[in-house]
């Protein structure tokens, strides 16, 4: 009998998964916005917009993600949290968090299907 997966490496998924409930209680806990540390290394996302695939995320030109290179534009994962800050904005997805930048202007905005945006 074969057993069930959830994605590529159930323990990954799991320590994940709890990373990301330990951030959510903080995020209760401290007024509903990340600390310091927790954006300090976080990656930026500069003329984001919301977009809908299958659940909320955002999508943006990204700068400083530990995967992805400096100005490309690229969707994040599931959008579980986003906290306007009149000193930094924040985003909290399923792998990380998000320093926002500049939201995109409406006619600006990536997921517009009006706009041509190189990837």
């Amino acid at each position: 009998m074969t057993s069930a997966r959830i994605g590529p490496d159930p323990r990954q998924t799991i320590e994940q998964a709890r990373r990301l409930a330990d951030d959510l209680e903080r995020l209760l806990l401290n007024g509903n916005r990340p600390t310091a540390s927790d954006l300090y290394n976080a990656p930026t996302i500069d003329c984001w917009a919301h977009t809908t695939a299958a659940s909320p995320a955002l999508i943006g030109v990204l700068s400083g993600h530990p995967l992805i290179a400096d100005g490309r534009i690229a969707v994040t994962s599931n959008l579980f949290a986003l906290g306007p800050s009149a000193s930094q904005p924040w985003a909290r997805t399923w792998s990380r968090w998000y320093k926002l930048g500049d939201p995109a202007a409406p006619a600006q905005s990536p997921s517009n299907s009006n706009r041509r945006w190189p990837l």
